[in-house]
């Protein structure tokens, strides 16, 4: 039925009316090519005579995703060096540190500096995209030197292309020069895995590395997947999610995660990570990192990074840090091994520091243990003794940050540094934690209450001892009052030298009698009794006694007491 609707809907009309033959008109793969090529941007200004000069000779090759078509430092010559032109899919072009420059297109020509004599080497690599293959056009060089001898007006069309693009990549070099220098090598400077490196290799490791920018709610990675790089957070929000879901917590700028993975140790993603704002991720990738390590002229640096993997691959063995500590946890533990595969290991020699960090830091907050030797952590300006730290030792780094002190080794020390992050990553990952993991805790919460009581006691004698904003006023008074009591005393000393001074009385002798065993007894024989103040009295009482008259000659001066009354009173009785 559908046989004969189909002529009746072509022609709109009666079945019995017959549309005319249409001649077959047979088309080559040649001409074919031509008209195409001359719908391209490229080619609409080219002779058509010029373009089916091209298509002599010319191939179709197929590259699959991520293939290489050409590679940078290729030695070019004119008439020898092919052409390529994009028929389907697209080109990636990278320069020599593999940092995309670029992408081509279809209709896109490519590898035209070398084909046409401008270069004498490939400038860059172009190799198909991986997200779908793609189909070139292969124009041998001697084809092309042919149709460029016959038509030599083409030839400015190609040397504009090339000369366009060269300035472009210029531009762009320009550009991530600036952005290297500025963003990407003291992002570096400033993680845990390269700080202290020398500026050399980490401008060898910054070269070759490309930032990606992620929207909000956009997943970074996978708990899982396969990774090769290290992230590092340059600006917004990330939030880490461990294998089962839990969200763990939220890192920003400056942030790291997957360090493990760029020094090639563990190649999986052990958490999930998603961002929570518009954020931009640069990765650092394993591959970046070997070159630079291998190129390195600094043989200390080769075998501080073979080090430090043979250390994390030793402590993952001995279930370090976490066996140190008395939770009974065992080397065996797939948690534990998960946490010291996380752990920075820390070193130091008799009088080394070891600065704690605060909670506040880019990764978050961290705490340490002390696997091996003695140390003591002391105040960092007055180097006032807190408490001492042995094997086996807890330490809160973002407590003792707090109060601006750090770990100094007395004896060589051997430390290990754990992000809470990573710790609690573990944790909720694994379900063997659940064995060791509360007596962790219960250590923990033990542990800051001693040393905030420790840590308070010492800011208190500190601040006792710091310099007040009242100091100086007290001191500038006690000043001005010593000088106004010498003031007063040299006074006083000219005022006692002017006076005559008076001579000194002699101490009686009687005092000293008076005060012997002899002279107490003498005081209590002569103490008077009442019929003595009784007599005493009286003599008070009576009248004033007559002295003798002026002309007297007598001398003895009880000679001229009277008593004239008494005397009468005696003679009348008598």
């Amino acid at each position: 039925m559908s046989s004969h609707l189909g002529p009746l809907a072509a022609t709109g009309g009666d079945a019995k009316q017959q549309a005319p033959p249409v001649a077959a008109v047979y088309v080559n793969h040649r001409e074919r090519l031509g008209s195409k090529l001359g719908s391209y941007a490229a080619f609409q200004n080219a002779r058509p005579e010029f373009i089916h000069m091209l298509l002599v000779d010319a191939k179709e090759e197929h590259f699959e995703q991520g293939q290489v078509c050409l590679n940078v430092g290729a030695v070019c010559g004119f008439g020898t060096t092919p052409l390529y032109i994009v028929l389907s899919g697209h080109m990636v072009v990278e320069n020599r540190s593999e940092v995309v420059l670029g992408h081509v297109y279809e209709g896109d020509m490519f590898g035209e500096g070398g084909a046409i004599g401008l270069t004498e080497e490939r400038s860059a690599t172009v190799r198909a995209s991986k997200g779908e293959p793609s189909t070139l056009l292969r124009i041998e060089g001697s084809v092309l030197e042919a149709a460029l001898v016959a038509y030599p007006e083409e030839r400015d069309n190609i040397e504009d292309t090339y000369y366009r693009r060269m300035s472009a990549n210029q531009e762009f070099e320009k550009c991530r020069e600036h952005w290297v220098a500025t963003t990407v090598v003291p992002a570096l400077e400033g993680t845990a895995l390269f700080g202290g490196c020398p500026d050399e290799l980490l401008y060898a490791i910054a070269g070759s590395l490309t930032e990606k920018t992620y929207k909000l709610g956009q997943v970074v990675c996978m708990c899982g997947e396969p990774a090769d790089s290290m992230l590092l957070i340059l600006e917004g929000l990330v939030e880490i999610e461990a294998k089962n879901g839990t969200k763990i917590s939220a890192i920003g700028p400056g942030a790291t995660f997957g360090e493990v993975a760029a020094l090639e140790i563990f190649n999986y993603r052990t958490a999930t990570i998603r961002s929570t704002a518009r954020t931009r991720v640069l990765s650092v990738t394993a591959k970046a990192l070997s070159n630079a390590i291998k190129n390195s002229p600094e043989p200390l640096v080769r075998r501080a990074f073979s080090r430090l993997a043979e250390s994390r691959h030793e402590q993952v063995q001995k279930g370090l840090p976490m066996c140190a500590l008395p939770i009974n946890a065992k080397a065996d533990d797939v948690c534990v091994r998960a946490v010291a595969l996380q752990a920075e290991r820390i070193e130091l020699q008799p009088g080394q520091a070891w600065p704690p960090l605060s909670d506040l830091d880019a990764c978050g907050p961290h705490f340490g243990v002390l696997v091996k030797g003695k140390a003591a952590l002391e105040t960092v300006e007055e180097q006032r003794f807190v408490c001492m730290l042995t094997a086996g030792s807890l330490i809160p780094e973002g407590l003792c940050s707090e109060y601006r002190t750090h770990i100094r080794a007395i004896t060589p020390c051997e430390g290990y540094r754990v992000r809470q992050n990573d710790f609690l990553v573990s944790v909720y990952s694994m379900p063997s934690a659940q064995e060791w993991f509360y007596r962790f805790r219960l250590m923990d919460r033990r542990t800051r209450a001693h040393l905030s009581s420790r840590l308070s006691s010492v800011r208190g004698v500190t601040q006792g001892t710091m310099h007040q904003p009242s100091d100086d006023d007290i001191h500038e008074w006690k000043t001005r009052r010593q000088r106004a009591v010498e003031k007063a005393r040299i006074i006083k000393g000219e005022t006692t030298e002017a006076v005559a001074k008076l001579p000194l009385m002699l101490q009686s002798s009687a005092h000293s009698f008076l005060d012997s065993p002899h002279g107490r007894l003498f005081r209590a024989d002569t103490r008077m009794t009442q019929t003595d103040r009784q007599a005493m009295s009286r003599m008070h009482s009576a009248p004033e006694l007559s002295q003798q008259s002026a002309g007297s000659e007598t001398s003895d001066p009880w000679g001229s007491m009277r008593l004239p009354k008494l005397q009468q009173r005696v003679q009348t009785a008598s």
